[in-house]
């Protein structure tokens, strides 16, 4: 994100908090605050606007319930995405990684892809000819970086942040405490990546 650093204060638990390397700045992007559900959400678009990082920020500190309810999809990103309004925001994001690896084996089988994994029933002869073999691990590695240079996610590969336009703010975005990001696809209608941010320092 184009935008100022310097190192501020996360909170990550009720009287707990680390210095981390903060970027603020004021920029003109979709948002919407759900006094209902207790969050609000800010849409980054990303170059090519396909894609886009959403940030969803509960109003209370460390309050990750109604937030949550979106990682297990209880409310659709899509829907909440679509009532973002684009207005004057003051941004203060965090600098983070978050590294990931997920068994996808039951994802697959959930889906009827049994035999692949089983010893006796796997048919891998047009890969070779010299073993039997079957699938004992699959697993996807996810890595993304959000930093003053841009966005790195192994899901959307190449993608780079277009720069912020400065404007008067109307609304706050100020993420120094827990928050859940999206990579979201603007065309699908679906997040391609979720991360749920705690501690930048451990993320």
């Amino acid at each position: 994100l184009n935008a100022a650093t310097q190192s501020r204060e996360f909170w990550y638990a009720k009287g707990q908090s680390v210095m981390v390397p903060m970027m603020s700045g004021i920029h003109s992007l979709p948002f919407v605050r759900f006094s209902d559900k207790g969050f609000s959400l800010l849409e980054k678009p990303l170059k090519g606007d396909r894609f886009s990082l959403v940030f969803l920020l509960p109003k209370r500190k460390w309050d990750m319930k109604e937030v949550d309810k979106v990682l297990n999809g209880f409310y659709l990103l899509k829907d909440l995405v679509s009532q973002a309004r684009t207005t004057g925001v003051s941004v203060i994001l965090p600098r983070f990684t978050i590294d990931s690896q997920i068994n996808l084996i039951p994802y697959m089988q959930s889906m009827g892809i049994n035999d692949l994994f089983n010893r006796g029933q796997a048919d891998l002869s047009g890969i070779t000819d010299s073993e039997k073999l079957y699938v004992n691990m699959m697993k996807q590695a996810s890595v993304l970086k959000v930093t003053e240079a841009g966005v790195e996610a192994t899901a959307v590969t190449g993608v780079v942040v277009v720069p912020m336009s400065l404007v008067l703010p109307d609304v706050e975005f100020h993420a120094d405490h827990p928050f859940v990001c999206f990579v979201y696809d603007r065309e699908l209608q679906m997040p391609l990546f979720a991360a749920r941010v705690t501690n930048p320092k451990k993320a």
